[in-house]
């Protein structure tokens, strides 16, 4: 068979919400949207704030793993075995995937995995407040009981902005310029 007659195309879960945006005919519109009226400088402060939110919380749930694993247990939607995992496992993907958004690497990748656990926090703690809860959430460590309004509305920013990551398509600029090189002023560029 002949290789040229035959193209194999990858799917990944970024080609597919790029479809799925395509289907329904925001794409174009959000694209325009996006480079026109946010200023790159605006997008990398946000893609920069956001990574280094989601470093800093993970950094804290490393810190007390066992408070973490106490906060999941608080939601009772998960049974201990699974929440040891999950107080185990989750701050390091909070802080690989803010890492990622710092550095800009598969940062849209990033964006749509952090955007899913928002989703996901947006879910837990709205059950949470739906059935009356007073619990610490253990969004950022240990720190006694949550107000959980406030967290769904902080959260439901963080998505907002995961969102607006995820649409940027702006030219990606080389990981390996000079600029890059000499540290920060790499991360921070566009």
């Amino acid at each position: 068979m002949d290789q040229g007659s035959c193209k194999i195309e990858q799917v990944t879960i970024l080609h597919v919400s790029d479809r799925f945006l395509a289907w329904i005919g925001l794409k174009p519109i959000l694209s325009i949207w996006m480079t026109r009226w946010i200023p790159a400088p605006v997008m990398a402060y946000l893609r920069f704030t956001l990574g280094n939110l989601f470093v800093w919380a993970g950094v804290l749930k490393v810190k007390d793993p066992q408070g973490f694993h106490e906060s999941v247990l608080a939601f009772e939607l998960i049974v201990n075995p699974l929440a040891a995992w999950v107080a185990i496992l989750l701050p390091w993907l909070e802080i690989v995937l803010g890492l990622a958004l710092i550095f800009k690497l598969v940062y849209r990748a990033a964006a749509l995995c952090l955007g899913g656990l928002n989703l996901a926090f947006i879910v837990a703690l709205s059950l949470a407040w739906g059935q009356g809860k007073t619990l610490d959430c253990g969004c950022f460590g240990s720190q006694g009981p949550t107000n959980l309004p406030l967290q769904i509305a902080l959260d439901t920013l963080f998505l907002l902005v995961c969102a607006l990551l995820f649409l940027d398509e702006r030219p990606r600029s080389s990981s390996l310029t000079p600029s890059s090189a000499r540290g920060l002023g790499g991360v921070l560029s566009s």
